[in-house]
């Protein structure tokens, strides 16, 4: 169902008041209230929010997508929460409730925080990204929950924001970084966050560049794409990497910390075709979910680290 240019008070699109509310796979578009620019859930309400998209919604006063009243229990899972635009919880604002938020993106909203809290709400946030909000990501009663249960603060890699397309792009950190226990991705893999999965069989094989690299891995991008394998993963003082050229390239190979920083970067010049392997010093740095990214000329291979000391 797509929600889409409506207006309104109390909820741009929808007004809750009460009762039990299922919301799955919705759209939720250009909204607009003062309070709730797509949604408003009043008093009491029991609502799931799953695999839903908002949008460019807009609150004068606060919530840009969601607006939770007091009492009410709201459960948002795997959905895409993006450039809305509210005073106070562009994402969502909530008082005095109960709010769980798993595997979900909450990014690039044009003016407040991500999530504002009012009173003394119970908030969970698991397996989630919080990313290039304006008024502050990871901020006030939640900043203590970055870099636990499975959160990050990174760029989603988006396919194409600006032509609303919020699928994502190969090498996004969101792919494959949703709850291990909650239900896989419909291609067999691991839940990824958001509203949109990354379709790793799909994928295999597309974007050939016109040398001739194809790809024979997963969790890959650019305008190429390389086969890419981590030998000591999970790893504790290094890990070895193994990638084949088809023809001569210069590669370098990067290290990213769930904050998208680069924590170890290695250049490994010009090599040529063929099967090729380099060793990665990991030592010094703390246990925790890394992203490995290998460049070479214009393709890009990534797989995801796990560090364990």
């Amino acid at each position: 169902m797509i929600f889409i240019n409506n207006h309104g008070e109390s909820g741009g699109a929808l007004l809750a008041a009460g009762g039990t509310v299922s919301l799955t796979s919705c759209r939720f578009f250009g909204n607009v209230a003062t309070n709730g620019g797509a949604i408003y859930f009043d008093n009491q309400t029991k609502a799931t929010v799953d695999h839903c998209l908002f949008q460019g919604n807009q609150a004068s006063d606060s919530g840009g997508a969601v607006f939770v009243d007091p009492e009410a229990q709201i459960q948002v899972i795997n959905s895409t929460l993006t450039h809305n635009r509210a005073m106070f919880g562009s994402g969502v604002y909530l008082r005095n409730c109960v709010l769980k938020i798993s595997n979900s993106i909450l990014s690039f909203a044009d003016q407040g925080e991500a999530i504002c809290l009012i009173g003394t709400p119970t908030v969970a946030i698991s397996y989630s990204n919080i990313f290039g909000n304006m008024g502050g990501d990871w901020i006030g009663d939640i900043a203590g929950l970055l870099g636990v249960l499975g959160n990050i603060a990174a760029d989603p890699l988006y396919v194409a924001a600006e032509d609303d397309d919020f699928n994502l792009a190969a090498g996004s950190p969101c792919i494959d970084a949703g709850d291990p226990q909650s239900p896989g991705d419909p291609d067999g893999t691991v839940a990824d966050m958001g509203a949109f999965y990354f379709d790793q069989l799909t994928a295999v094989g597309e974007h050939a560049d016109s040398a001739g690299d194809s790809a024979e891995g997963i969790g890959l991008t650019g305008p190429g794409r390389l086969p890419l394998r981590l030998l000591g993963n999970p790893a504790g003082h290094a890990t070895q990497l193994h990638f084949v050229l088809r023809r001569s390239r210069r590669v370098a190979v990067e290290l990213y910390d769930l904050r998208g920083r680069v924590v170890r970067a290695k250049n490994l010049g010009s090599l040529p075709s063929g099967p090729q392997q380099t060793v990665l010093d990991t030592s010094g740095l703390p246990s925790g979910l890394y992203c490995c990214r290998l460049r070479a000329d214009g393709l890009t291979a990534s797989q995801k680290l796990i560090l364990l000391k």
